[in-house]
């Protein structure tokens, strides 16, 4: 009885010491941190700027970060290049746990962002959970922050932070590929990560708040330009949790509260940040998520603990199926800066007849294009597979204006039809201008013969299952479209010589959400050739609801379609 007596002893004596001592279960030092985030306790947020004189700010500061971002207090701003313009590169980095949250530091050059005219270089990047900031009064599941500083000493607000909001869903793409690094991060507090590229953190975000504010933890430094994409992206649950738990004890949940906005001004920029811009401007959620409520931001500053809230019924914003509470002829309604959806008179698709339209004998004024290749990468944005130049890859010129080439994607089926005909596949390569015009060169496929530009990347597009993932391709040549393997019987292959000398224009609309108006569309009458293997591959990879992502004609309301006598192909030549 003594010996079991004194074995218990020693077993409770041994757990004892693994509990206290062992670092992948507790953190030895934990005690002595110098805040936390708990409200109500001796060392939380609202007793932060009491602690140091250093950190009098967070208590005194009449700019603190986060706040709550509202739609309905904000100053609506179109975006040019100087707003933001990014040039990452891959470099050595680190995983680190500094205490309060898990940060990957780039140890060499990863290359920096542009602010009107400003150099920030980037240092490094963290996650908070929950999101810090809100969005129309609901806090998400995990925000990221890349944190950026400028070398001038002149400049006034030397600190930049870009942040992304997530909430529950599919795996994020960043994190799958670091998991394991953070897993070892746990027992070693520090991993080393080899070359990692900041870009496959990906901002593929179409508009997004801007604001100054300050460091959301002491000191509480403040003049920060914060830069928050208004997308939310998707995270799973397993990650989230392993960040939490990743972190000392009392960082699990380590988010700020809402601070006061104290009158600042919040500007909301309505157009894509990326150097390639798309038409669609919608946010493209996963299939299910699990959002985090919030409080709305208060001039008090304080928010109670965001709560899980139930899974919404239909994460998706809107959708394409005729007759579902989301689709097409509701996405006018959805939100109110999508009204023109519903409202508008100049919307795309439409129905390209020759019995209406306008002939016209073309000139080099009309339509001249000037392609070159570059470098691009491939990447899944939800509802469409695109290829997004990252270089110059060249433009056109219509009547005078030029519009660089930005990206490309396809629909399936077709979104316009000829003579009332809809085919198989639509491809859309999205030109803008120095104004932020924008012009949309399309091209109809039907099934016949591979489609020889398809055939080159079909191993990429396959790899695109997970969402917000991207591909780097290497250089690509934009004129490689134009090529037809049409594998089509004699009577049609004379028939798409005759159509390859004409394209249609009229003025139009994008064909996703916010259906924003005064695009300039150029539809190539010649429909070239796509296999049938190669549409499915199209459908496979995007979101369930977009397998099938064509928007309904829409009516033409008296615009005036011309049928120009030379065409985008042979310009080409």
């Amino acid at each position: 009885m003594v010996e079991s007596k004194q074995a218990h002893l020693q077993l409770l004596v041994f757990t004892f010491f693994l509990l206290y001592w062992h670092p992948t279960l507790i953190r030895a030092k934990e005690a002595e941190h110098e805040f936390d985030y708990k409200e109500g306790s001796k060392k939380g947020p609202e007793h932060w700027g009491e602690f140091k004189k250093e950190w009098a700010r967070c208590k005194d500061g009449k700019f603190q970060s986060p706040i709550g971002l509202s739609d309905d207090h904000v100053t609506k701003v179109t975006p040019s290049l100087e707003d933001l313009k990014m040039s990452y590169k891959p470099s050595n980095a680190t995983v680190k746990n500094e205490g309060p949250y898990l940060a990957i530091e780039w140890e060499g050059d990863a290359g920096s962002i542009k602010i009107n005219g400003t150099d920030y270089f980037f240092k490094q990047c963290h996650w908070h959970t929950p999101s810090e900031h809100s969005i129309n009064g609901i806090r998400y599941d995990l925000e990221l922050h890349m944190v950026h500083q400028s070398t001038d000493p002149k400049i006034k607000n030397s600190i930049a932070v870009l942040a992304f909001l997530y909430h529950i869903g599919n795996p994020n793409f960043f994190l799958s590929k670091v998991n394991k690094d953070i897993m070892s991060e746990v027992a070693t507090k520090e991993v080393h990560l080899g070359v990692t590229d900041p870009r496959e953190i990906k901002w593929t975000s179409f508009s997004f708040y801007r604001y100054i504010g300050s460091l959301t933890s002491p000191p509480c430094t403040e003049g920060v330009i914060w830069t928050i994409n208004e997308r939310v992206k998707h995270v799973s649950r397993e990650q989230v949790e392993l960040l939490q738990e990743a972190v000392d004890d009392y960082a699990e949940m380590n988010t700020r509260p809402l601070q006061p906005l104290n009158d600042r001004e919040i500007k909301h920029y309505g157009l894509s940040l990326t150097d390639a811009p798309s038409p669609h401007e919608g946010n493209h959620g996963p299939k299910q998520y699990r959002s985090v409520s919030a409080q709305s931001p208060k001039e008090s500053g304080s928010n109670n603990a965001p709560k899980p809230s139930h899974p919404e019924e239909n994460a998706i914003e809107f959708e394409y199926k005729t007759g579902s509470k989301k689709g097409p002829e509701h996405w006018g309604e959805l939100k109110k800066e999508w009204k023109t959806c519903k409202d508008g008179k100049s919307q795309s698709p439409i129905d390209l007849g020759d019995g209406i339209a306008t002939k016209v004998n073309s000139s080099l004024e009309h339509f001249k294009v000037s392609y070159k290749p570059a470098e691009a990468m491939i990447e899944n944005e939800g509802p469409v597979i695109a290829v997004v130049w990252e270089g110059d890859a060249g433009s056109i010129s219509i009547n005078g204006t030029d519009y660089i080439l930005r990206q490309c994607h396809w629909h399936s089926p077709s979104e316009h039809s000829i003579n009332g005909k809809r085919y198989d596949l639509e491809l859309h390569m999205v030109h803008r201008a120095k104004n932020n015009n924008v012009a949309v060169v399309g091209f109809l496929y039907e099934i016949g013969k591979p489609n020889p530009f398809l055939s080159e990347v079909t191993k990429e597009i396959a790899s695109m299952t997970d969402v917000e993932k991207n591909v780097q391709l290497g250089v690509i040549d934009p004129r490689k479209m134009k090529e037809a393997q049409t594998g089509f019987q004699d009577a049609k292959k004379r028939k798409m010589r005759e159509d390859s000398s004409k394209f249609y224009r009229y003025m139009g609309s994008f064909t996703t959400p916010p259906c924003t108006e005064g695009v300039t569309w150029t539809i190539n009458k010649q429909v070239l050739s796509v296999s049938k293997s190669q549409v499915n591959l199209l459908q496979q990879v995007v979101f369930d609801y977009a397998m099938m992502n064509a928007r309904p004609l829409q009516p033409l309301y008296g615009r005036d379609i011309k049928l120009h006598g030379s065409s985008f192909s042979s310009f080409l030549q």
